[in-house]
């Protein structure tokens, strides 16, 4: 019977949890994307003579700026906070994402991991989350096929990635 407690708490108490983390990351989301629409960012502007003076592209060789290039570069959010959400239509995923992978962050929904870059900007954003316990936000991950869409939408804007290859790694595997 312990055994049987434990499957529930895994299974069903933890979703629960993971449910009330959501409904109070998305007030506090919200109210991040409203204020970003009432005082937007300002664009960052490379120009050929402001450092940097190339723009890195993911397995690229720098690229000289030669004309002025405008981006929006957003401030990186503190530690288990709220700061994006992710869409898949093709499992049907629509939950806030947080900052960090540390355990209790990753109990609230998928967390981003700090030391890549935010989505939307250059680089490969990385994104880690449950498939199992705390709402399973990635549970149907295996369904992706190349050519679904992932949508993450954080204060900058909605950035669309597409599925190009689907690779199956060991934990071990960092």
């Amino acid at each position: 019977s312990l055994i049987i407690a434990f499957l529930a708490y895994q299974l069903l108490f933890t979703n629960l949890l993971n449910s009330r983390s959501q409904n109070r990351a998305e007030t506090a989301l919200e109210q991040k994307f409203e204020d970003a629409r009432i005082a937007p960012l300002e664009p960052v502007v490379l120009t050929p003579s402001s450092p940097p003076s190339t723009l890195v592209q993911e397995e690229q060789e720098p690229v000289p700026v030669t004309t002025p290039i405008a981006f929006y570069e957003e401030a990186l959010p503190e530690l288990g906070t709220a700061f994006g959400r992710i869409l898949i239509p093709k499992i049907d995923l629509d939950v806030v994402i947080f900052e960090g992978v540390e355990r209790d962050t990753l109990k609230q929904g998928p967390g981003h991991m700090p030391w890549t870059p935010l989505p939307g900007q250059a680089g490969n954003a990385v994104l880690s989350g449950h498939r199992t316990t705390y709402g399973a936000p990635f549970y149907d991950l295996d369904a992706m096929v190349p050519g679904d869409e992932i949508f993450v939408e954080t204060v900058i804007g909605k950035s669309t990635y597409v599925v190009r290859e689907i690779l199956i790694v060991k934990p071990t595997d960092v």
